[in-house]
Parts: structure tokens; C-alpha cells; sequence
């Protein structure tokens, strides 16, 4: 897509939000993301692909294959998240069913996989790719970094809740590494959604949602290269380390919600995550790594020298 009609797509979409919502959708995200998504897919080549990883219910992937019908549109997801009652799937499958849309095909696998192995899954290069999958700093970079041998000339890539720092962290990597790919625009809202304390979740579900940044390829150098705006210091990612060689470093998420518990005085939960955690702990439930309190290197299972192996 030109970078000038990426932005026409951006502004309509920021000032009248969906093009068109199909019957039945549940998710979460903003009608501007979605209205965004929408525009960019029905201008879109079909000789080209919309990929998303993320899935969840649907809403995304339904929205996008209903207005471009001509394009071939694929969502990945293995569902291993927010479905704990199992039924995301078939809530996906249903819905593409009840909007007779036959240009959308569900991948059920590890994002991880899929991307290393793209070209096993589609024979198109992807021309609008929709990420809203794990969001750690590092299943973003990679969702990001495996994807672009497919990518075509031209193509957008929007990045959902680009609200949380470590997500715009990987997205600004990602373009220090990737020079022919520029930072076209960025939105951010307030706050998470569900830390609205007021109720009202309207502004977010008719807006940018939970924050995008959007990215295109630009091999010419037609836009000034910046980056997503800062979040946290470069020192909490360096602190990983610390976490990561810790002998209780699995312990550490719940370590944190104790600690967050303790610091709004909810004494009480505080006190029955400190009892969940020795139960684990005493039962052996909860894996400690390592015998050291620091500097476990996990190597145990592979100390050795290895060589690759040469191609015939």
C-alpha cells in the first residue's frame, strides 16, 4: 500500500471507525483499530494476504474477511489463552459460518511455529499483518522478526496494545534492525480498558483501544525514521537477567502480585497468595531452578561441545 493511502485509511478510520460490523462478534478492541484493519484490507492487493496472530473470538478476523471477500485472510491461534472453558474456537468457526465467509481460514498452532513455517500454511506473501498475540517483549520481536521474509513490498503491519512499554519496546527494535521498515503512525489511550475505574469503557471501544502502532515497508526512505514513544528504562530489561538465572525465578510472577497486594494494603489476599505459594512450594508443585540462589545457568542436561552439521 502507498504510504499516502495508508494514511487516508488511518484518518477515516480515526474519525468514523468501522466500515461495516458483522452479526454476532464479541472481542476486545476498538472500533478504530477494527475501522483501520478494514480500509487497509479491502485496498488491498489480492494477490497478497491479511495475517493475524491473536485471534481469541473472532472479532478481528470476521471483520477484516466480510468486507474484502476477494482476499485470502488467515488467523493464528492455538487458543491457550482466555478460553478456559474451551470454546473459542468453535466460536470462531461458528461465526465465520453465520457470515457465509468463505476467505478466512483458522490455523490452530503455535504462533512460533506457523511463522517459522509460513510458506506451509499460505502461498501468497502477507500485505496487511495484524498483531494482538502474547504481548512479552519477546513473542513480540519475533512475531515482528520471522514474519518479514513473507512480507510483501509495501506492506502495513498494526501492532494492538501498543499501550504497554515492553510491546512498543520490541516494536522500536524491531525497526533499528529492519531500517526499510518506518513507524507510520502511533495512538495511545489512557489506560488498559479494564483499569477504567469509572465503568465506562465507551472512549476505548470506540477508539484506539488498548494503543497501536502502525508499520510500514518502506524500502525508499519516504518517511523520517522515528520510533514508538518510551516507556520504561532500558534498565528493566536489563534487570531480566537478574530474574531469569534466579533459583526462584518460576516463583517471580507470584512473588510480584504478593508484593502488589502488600503495597495497596490488601492484606488479606496478600495473605492467601503467601499460603497458595508455601503450599506449592512444600508440595512441590511450584519448579525451583537450579541449586544456587543466583546464577543457575540450567545446563545440566546439555554440558558438552557440539558442532552443526554441514549440508550435503
Amino acid at each position: 500500500m502507498e504510504i499516502r493511502k495508508l494514511i487516508e485509511c488511518i484518518e477515516t478510520a480515526d474519525k468514523e471507525g468501522m466500515l461495516y460490523c458483522p452479526s454476532g462478534l464479541s472481542g476486545y478492541s476498538g472500533e478504530k483499530v477494527i475501522g483501520l484493519l478494514q480500509r487497509c484490507a479491502a485496498s488491498g492487493d489480492s494477490r497478497e494476504a491479511y495475517l493475524e496472530v491473536g485471534v481469541y473470538q473472532g472479532l478481528s478476523l470476521v471483520s477484516v474477511a466480510a468486507v474484502a471477500p476477494g482476499l485470502d485472510c488467515y488467523g493464528v491461534d492455538n487458543f491457550s489463552q482466555f478460553d478456559a472453558d474451551g470454546k473459542n474456537k468453535n466460536l470462531v468457526l461458528s461465526r465465520l459460518m453465520d457470515n457465509s465467509i468463505a476467505n478466512a481460514r483458522l490455523i490452530e498452532n503455535d504462533y512460533e511455529h506457523v511463522l517459522h513455517n509460513l510458506h506451509e500454511y499460505m502461498d501468497k506473501p502477507v500485505g496487511l499483518y495484524f498483531i494482538d498475540g502474547p504481548h512479552d517483549y519477546r513473542s513480540q520481536l519475533l512475531c515482528l522478526g520471522l514474519a518479514v521474509k513473507f512480507m510483501a513490498k509495501n506492506s502495513i503491519i498494526i501492532i494492538d496494545d501498543s499501550n504497554y512499554p515492553h510491546v512498543r519496546r520490541a516494536n522500536a527494535d524491531f525497526l533499528k534492525i529492519h531500517q526499510d521498515y518506518a513507524l507510520a503512525f502511533q495512538a495511545y489511550t489512557s489506560c488498559h480498558p479494564m483499569n477504567r475505574n469509572d465503568g465506562n469503557d465507551f472512549e476505548h471501544r470506540k477508539g484506539w483501544w488498548n494503543g497501536i502502532n502502525v508499520i510500514i515497508h518502506d524500502p525508499e526512505y519516504k518517511l523520517d525514521r522515528t520510533y514508538p514513544l518510551p516507556g520504561n528504562e532500558k534498565e528493566l530489561y536489563l534487570n531480566e537477567h537478574i530474574v531469569h538465572t534466579s533459583k526462584y525465578a518460576p516463583l517471580s510472577v507470584q512473588l510480584v502480585h504478593i508484593f502488589g497486594y502488600l503495597m495497596k494494603f490488601r492484606l488479606i489476599r496478600m495473605a492467601k497468595s503467601i499460603v497458595v505459594l508455601v503450599r506449592k512450594m512444600l508440595t512441590g508443585s511450584a519448579a525451583i531452578r537450579g541449586e544456587y540462589l543466583s546464577l543457575n545457568v540450567d545446563t545440566r542436561d546439555i554440558v558438552g561441545t557440539y558442532f552443526a552439521n554441514e549440508k550435503q
